[in-house]
């Protein structure tokens, strides 16, 4: 299972990815769409830390993509204090 704590985050995010995953990248996009965050993932990356400094309070959509539709989609609400 993907695991994203804390939630509310403050100052990070830390987000654990199963091992064996194909996601490439990880977007934060604000409420109306906007990508506040991009992050590359390297492949075999299973813990990841987002720095949220600077990303103003509120809620946010974390996603994961993977290069193609065989490496997958997954997104879950953040809120950001």
């Amino acid at each position: 299972p993907i695991r994203i704590a804390p939630n509310p985050a403050d100052d990070h995010l830390s987000i654990t990815l199963p091992s064996g995953h194909h996601f490439e990248r990880l977007e934060l996009h604000d409420i109306c769409g906007k990508v506040a965050k991009e992050v590359s993932i390297r492949s075999g990356s299973e813990d990841i830390e987002v720095d949220l400094s600077g990303i103003p309070p509120g809620l946010y959509i974390v996603t994961l993509q993977g290069a193609n539709r065989q490496g997958g989609f997954f997104a879950r609400k953040v809120v950001v204090r």
